[in-house]
């Protein structure tokens, strides 16, 4: 969004925490994805802007828990997040979906809508980590929800002081935990 793509970010944690990170109330709102998903809501009913000029947020609730009771019922189950998507991808040049830390019904959903995946992990577990990470990926979910996904990185969400100031973090840390 800060070079002038226009991104959506779909909430579809049921804490929210994407969208109240991007100043967001999301008790404010009638309908959020949770609605998109069970009632058929259209997603350009419920996108909101941000403070940030070219990002949008597809809002999240709690009620957004309810959804893998509500949806383990209908047709396709694993594919609503993808159909929903679809109607709105030509509006945007990235599409991402913030998923809750758990390999339910929502998580697949967002899996079988993903042309590739970004793994956020902590800077210490990276050094563990990198390497190809597909493979423990694809065996946790069916491959016939993600048909078309390659992990395309994984990005280190918090640093230590000492990693900031070494030019090379990842060796030094695997030198520290014995790595090498």
């Amino acid at each position: 969004a800060a070079v002038g793509k226009r991104v959506l970010l779909i909430d579809f944690d049921p804490q929210g925490n994407a969208t109240t990170g991007l100043g967001i109330d999301k008790t404010k709102f009638k309908n959020n994805i949770y609605n998109a998903l069970v009632e058929g809501v259209n997603l350009k009913d419920i996108t909101k802007a941000t403070a940030v000029p070219n990002l949008f947020v597809l809002p999240a609730s709690v009620d957004l828990s309810a959804a893998e009771i509500e949806l383990d019922q209908m047709e396709e189950r694993e594919f609503i997040l993808k159909q929903h998507i679809n109607t709105v991808a030509k509006d945007y040049d990235y599409v991402f979906i913030d998923c809750p830390p758990s390999l339910g019904l929502l998580t697949i959903n967002a899996l079988g809508a993903a042309d590739s995946i970004l793994i956020p992990v902590p800077e210490a577990v990276t050094v563990i980590v990198v390497g190809p990470v597909s493979p423990d990926v694809h065996v946790s979910v069916p491959p016939v929800y993600v048909p078309t996904q390659s992990v395309t990185s994984q990005v280190a969400t918090t640093t230590s002081s000492s990693s900031l100031q070494d030019k090379n973090p990842t060796k030094s840390r695997a030198k520290k935990l014995n790595f090498n």
